[in-house]
């Protein structure tokens, strides 16, 4: 949660960079509508913001040329987490879905070799790839036998 003197930083930063006076009643609305977020997911939306060179439908103008409501940037950061909670994120026994294996076969069906070894997927890779294509987002099974690590 972010704390009044923290909001009123952001909300100060904001109006100067788009040339407006302070208004208490709008960094209470900031307060009451961005209050629950933190610093940083505050501050990382309004750099979205006000980068974002697209054109805005309404107005005709870049979308980031005028100042943002407060409504406008607590949108921002949920679609941010919901597109963060959508990436892939690796379990403590691999590096990046892979494992380093040194016996069984490798992705390409070959036998692996004990002194050079090779890489495999590993099963949090493949689980998560089942719950991206799941319709509806509900995760299949995962698999049980295929393309388990070597132990």
């Amino acid at each position: 949660m972010i704390q009044e003197p923290f909001m009123r930083e952001l909300y100060v930063r904001t109006i100067q960079q788009y040339s407006r006076q302070p208004n208490e009643a709008e960094l209470v609305a900031w307060l009451s509508v961005l209050g629950e977020n933190s610093y940083a997911d505050v501050d990382s939306a309004l750099r979205r913001w006000s980068a974002n060179t697209a054109t805005d439908m309404h107005t005709g103008r870049i979308a980031g040329a005028r100042m943002p409501a407060p409504a406008e940037i607590k949108s921002m950061i949920l679609s941010f987490d919901r597109s963060q909670s959508e990436r892939f994120q690796h379990c403590e026994k691999c590096h990046d879905g892979w494992i380093q294996v040194f016996e069984g076969k490798s992705m390409g069906g070959n036998q692996v070799s004990p002194k050079i070894g090779a890489a495999k997927r590993c099963e949090c890779w493949f689980a998560w790839i089942d719950y991206k294509n799941a319709p509806g987002g509900q995760p299949k099974l995962v698999r049980e036998k295929h393309e388990q690590p070597a132990t």
